[in-house]
């Protein structure tokens, strides 16, 4: 990967977005948030410290966890992200950018890292500083969307923009396959890495309701500071094609699914001696 494919400042504004319209378009945020969350909760297992990032502070879900980590005995737990959220900041919020090459600060028993890692520049130091931060016998948990969910939407909304305007923007980066991914973590020396492609299934009105909920996570293009607005022909067009494309189906309500699989991987850090 380039040295520098994605910008920082870019990262930075993609991210205070996400922190400002959490609640209007987090709905695949939240559901993910949701499933890792609980995956890590069902291991029953005692985290004295713990590091979040990429989660929203205030998401019911990671404040229910929160509550249940702190009656099993845990005493450091750290939000950490990019940015600093715009509203009532945690006390131990953690400034940190996954770019950066200075380590954590503490070690942790558990890392969960949430739709963040897809872009990083320097994706195996990345997950380097992860492992080294992690106490013997602690465990990494993160989340990725899975490149092939996005196939229906990027086939159409490539065709409308053809048809329109004789040329596409290019609105959704390179994703991480979970293949090479599950490869990244056995190189950076993480044990006993596992991934697996999970589902997280919704119900929309129209497909441009995808595409805010992917802004929401900041899955569009970080390769170039701007892409053209969808404009109304283009939307026309896209909800024409939509309309005879097998993943865009409606219900008997007016509803379509949209499947936004994610890519979930545990592994742990160095073995407890």
């Amino acid at each position: 990967m380039a040295e520098n494919l994605y910008q920082p400042q870019l990262r930075a504004l993609r991210r205070a977005r996400f922190l400002r319209d959490y609640r209007d378009f987090g709905a695949l945020h939240r559901l993910t948030a949701q499933d890792m969350l609980e995956e890590a909760t069902a291991l029953q297992r005692d985290y004295a410290s713990i590091l979040l990032y990429g989660f929203h502070p205030h998401d019911e879900d990671t404040q229910a966890f929160i509550a249940e980590m702190r009656r099993r005995g845990t005493v450091t737990l750290h939000f950490g992200d990019l940015i600093p959220p715009p509203e009532n900041p945690p006390p131990d919020f953690l400034l940190y950018d996954e770019n950066d090459d200075f380590p954590l600060p503490q070690p942790y028993d558990l890392i969960i890292s949430l739709y963040t890692l897809q872009s990083v520049n320097r994706l195996p130091q990345a997950l380097s500083r992860y492992r080294v931060a992690l106490r013997p016998g602690g465990v990494f948990f993160c989340a990725l969307l899975d490149p092939l969910c996005l196939s229906p939407l990027r086939t159409t909304l490539q065709q409308a923009e053809l048809a329109v305007n004789s040329g596409a923007a290019r609105r959704f980066h390179p994703a991480i396959d979970v293949k090479d991914f599950g490869s990244l973590l056995s190189k950076v020396k993480f044990t006993a890495p596992v991934t697996a492609v999970q589902p997280v299934r919704f119900r929309y009105r129209e497909p441009l309701d995808i595409v805010r909920d992917l802004r929401g996570i900041g899955e569009n293009s970080l390769l170039s500071p701007t892409a053209p607005m969808i404009s109304k022909k283009i939307f026309t067009a896209w909800r024409e094609l939509a309309a005879r494309h097998p993943a865009f189906a409606k219900d008997e309500e007016g509803y379509f699914s949209f499947t936004a699989s994610f890519l979930s991987a545990r592994a742990g850090g160095e073995k407890a001696s």
